[in-house]
């Protein structure tokens, strides 16, 4: 039933809350989030990487993806982005 559906994904966001520990990491680590995302706006992403100050940190939005799809829509110039993030990070280390 759409209401009870509705209640368990609110319960499940509030006891998700990656924006209260994300201080923790101390590796470099790159967002990426989709433009079009419903259940996660854009701005937690960045909001994510800004207080990552001990450590490099990007956001990567890519346009038109959603929640699940950001590889896909993002293809080839995504998968280069990844792979220069993590040779350059790995580089530095």
């Amino acid at each position: 039933h759409y209401p009870l559906r509705r209640q368990r994904q609110m319960c499940i966001r509030d006891r998700i809350r990656p924006i209260s520990v994300v201080e923790r990491i101390r590796m470099p680590t790159l967002f990426i989030h989709g433009a079009e995302d419903r259940f996660v706006p854009c701005s937690a992403a960045t909001r994510m990487c800004s207080r990552m100050k001990d450590c490099h940190a990007e956001t990567e939005i890519v346009a038109q993806a959603g929640h699940f799809d950001a590889l896909k829509v993002g293809g080839r110039p995504l998968t280069q982005k990844m792979i220069h993030f993590f040779v350059s990070a790995t580089q530095k280390s």
